[in-house]
């Protein structure tokens, strides 16, 4: 089949015209695919940025210092509870009235001094580093020499590992009155509850 010239140009001119259109269709697609080509190159390298930063601080951070004061911690901890059990079992002692006056007189005795008034409460409930334990109150009144008073009190506070001196009020009217010195002690001791 012959095609007429003007036919053969008009087919020339479509096939032409479809090339082009595919070429910038292509072209399109081209374009396309390249500026997403592009935005991944893009978002891959912030990434790569972005991870670069993170492992750099990671490394910043000295694990060694905080290991070795975790192992400080640790040892401290330990070294706390020990001391909380010895106090426990130094308050696990009942506390014996008879004794704890035993005590203060011979105490008292050694120092030159006497006591003249004495009081003792009942157990109560307390507290003592977080340990429940019973309380008893000791309220008394010691004449004799100024020094020696000074002497009783500081070994009242090492007298009993289980108690502490609250207050002490030393009075010398010596020089007024002629009268002998003396002082009012307050005294808590302690045991655990149940002891």
């Amino acid at each position: 089949m012959k095609l007429s010239r003007q036919t053969s140009i008009f087919v020339l001119i479509g096939v032409v015209l479809v090339g082009a259109l595919i070429l910038s269709v292509n072209g399109t697609i081209a374009q396309f695919a390249s500026g997403l080509f592009e935005f991944g190159r893009q978002q891959r390298n912030e990434l790569n940025a972005k991870l670069a930063s993170t492992q750099a601080r990671f490394k910043a951070v000295q694990l060694d210092p905080l290991t070795a004061q975790k192992t400080q911690l640790e040892q401290q901890l330990a070294q706390n509870t020990d001391q909380l059990n010895q106090v426990r079992s130094m308050l696990e002692q009942p506390i014996n009235k008879t004794e704890i006056i035993g005590v203060l007189f011979a105490t008292a005795k050694a120092h030159n001094l006497e006591i003249t008034k004495m009081n003792l409460s009942g157990l109560a409930d307390a507290q003592l580093v977080e340990i429940p334990v019973s309380s008893v109150q000791l309220a008394m009144t010691v004449e004799g020499n100024v020094l020696e008073l000074v002497g009783f009190v500081s070994e009242l506070n090492t007298l009993y590992t289980y108690g502490a001196v609250n207050s002490v009020t030393i009075i010398n009217p010596e020089t007024k009155t002629g009268g002998p010195a003396h002082a009012d002690v307050a005294l808590t001791l302690y045991t655990v509850q149940g002891k």
